[in-house]
């Protein structure tokens, strides 16, 4: 199941009012958070709703730019890590974000977080790759996928290192 869930504080206060519970407690109560679940955005939880999301084994897609675009927040993603919560990187759409670039997002998801905690360490490049690779296929349930290994289904993206964007280059 992919549902856009927990996107913004209006949409908890909205789903509190009518059925008496935040989006995730309220997804919970109708069975709706299992390994099968993918939630996009994520942005408005509070710790126990993490502890949620993670006991389930619901899966995350953080869309940073089009929570950014939409002014929606920041999805907690230290504390989704720190829970065990498996989240990849999605851009949502091009009319949310203007974009369909999973580059620009890994580079937002790595700043966001970095702000989000106040820690230039945060949210690591090797995590951040992890998130737009092989925790996306995981999500989607695409078993080898977002791996290079031999026999695996694989798609490859050359970058050139030489143009200024990509400078300097620390760990190819």
């Amino acid at each position: 199941w992919l549902i856009h869930a927990a996107e913004t504080a209006s949409e908890n206060s909205r789903v509190l009012e009518m059925h008496g519970q935040r989006t995730i407690p309220y997804l919970d109560s109708l069975v709706c958070l299992g390994e099968l679940a993918v939630l996009v955005h994520a942005v408005a939880l509070t710790p126990e709703e993490v502890e949620i999301i993670a006991a389930r084994g619901a899966k995350i897609v953080h869309c940073p730019r089009s929570n950014w675009k939409l002014a929606s927040g920041m999805a907690p993603v230290h504390a989704l890590g720190a829970a065990g919560v498996t989240m990849a990187l999605g851009t949502d759409g091009a009319a949310s974000n203007n974009s369909l670039d999973i580059l620009g997002e890994m580079r937002a998801a790595a700043l966001g977080a970095k702000i989000r905690q106040m820690d230039p360490t945060a949210l690591p490049a090797a995590e951040v790759l992890a998130m737009a690779t092989r925790n996306g296929a995981a999500a989607l349930r695409l078993p080898g996928s977002g791996m290079l290994k031999p026999g695996q289904p694989a798609d490859l993206c050359v970058l050139n290192f030489a143009g200024p964007h990509l400078q300097p280059c620390h760990d190819p």
